[in-house]
């Protein structure tokens, strides 16, 4: 891969967010973070032109461009993000064939995005990302518009969107209950608010670094902050039960020599057994039965008038 088709305004992108983070004192952290290595074509894009301290700044950055690349790629065929997707569109179902707009609060490379517009082409979708960098992907990868921001102070008028979904990105931010108060704004009077976390703070390992976890959730936390910000929680379970043990013993006990980020490819052996077991637990919540324990918090809850 080179300078060409797409890499430019990517890495334009990444430059800005590079130069955007230095002068913020931020360090090279992303809500979607992965390990991976840029590509020469890349690096001399990003690098194009810079002056001396930047360099190795964008360098870094122009890491997250492979980041985020591999992120879209794994998106589209781990059973992870399959399961998620489907969790996500249950508190959806009574919006089916209306013509309705809902917000991806924290999009990334617009995987949900692609199940959304799968499941129902009537839906009017929105995403928005902090970084600029998904923000290019999920762009290229959807049809719908994407907006640069933050979900700490959305860039949306009051009373905008009738139902607005977030995956796996408040956990990334330090005080979670602002964006709670951000998704109340934005959603109209009855709206639904589809929302999973990282679960149990004593789960914390070397993914969280990897992923930038902030906080790991506990149910009845994240349901009390609901009702704090003028919610009435519909639906309030775990998710992830099933291979829950799976994951104590891989990030606890047998914790990897080099450890990395848990969300990569599989082999194919490992990508059935973990799909079945989540089909299984879909089959419960699609039931209404919420599950007791897992390694994420699921939550569906209804604004109040």
């Amino acid at each position: 891969m080179g300078c060409f088709g797409p890499i430019p305004s990517i890495a334009r992108s990444a430059i800005h967010e590079a130069r955007g983070r230095l002068e913020r004192g931020g360090g090279n952290t992303g809500c979607d973070r992965l390990c991976g290595s840029p590509t020469i074509g890349l690096w001399l894009c990003a690098a194009w032109g810079a002056s001396t301290p930047f360099v190795l700044h964008r360098f870094l950055i122009a890491m997250q461009f492979d980041d985020y690349r591999d992120l879209a790629e794994v998106e589209d065929s781990m059973w992870y993000f399959h399961a998620l997707n489907q969790r996500m569109l249950l508190p959806l179902a009574q919006l089916a064939k209306q013509e309705v707009s809902i917000l991806d609060a924290g999009c990334g490379t617009g995987g949900l995005i692609k199940a959304l517009q799968h499941h129902d082409p009537l839906w009017k979708i929105t995403g928005l990302d902090y970084s600029p960098v998904a923000c290019d992907f999920a762009r290229q990868r959807t049809t719908v518009a994407i907006k640069e921001g933050s979900i700490e102070a959305l860039p949306f008028e009051t009373k905008q969107f009738d139902a607005v979904v977030s995956a796996d990105v408040i956990c990334q931010i330090d005080d979670g209950s602002m964006a709670l108060r951000e998704f109340a704004r934005v959603l109209k009077p009855g709206g639904i608010l589809v929302i999973n976390v990282a679960a149990y703070e004593w789960m914390r390992s070397y993914h969280d670094a990897q992923m930038d976890t902030r906080h790991r959730f506990r149910r009845s936390e994240l349901a009390s902050l609901l009702k704090q910000t003028g919610f009435e929680v519909t639906i309030s379970s775990y998710a992830n039960l099933l291979i829950f043990p799976l994951i104590i013993a891989r990030r606890k006990i047998f914790v990897p020599a080099n450890p990395s980020s848990d969300v990569k490819p599989y082999p194919p052996l490992i990508e059935a057994f973990c799909g079945s077991m989540a089909a299984l637990e879909y089959g419960a919540l699609s039931r209404g039965i919420s599950l007791p324990a897992g390694n994420s918090v699921f939550i569906a809850a209804r604004k109040l008038a």
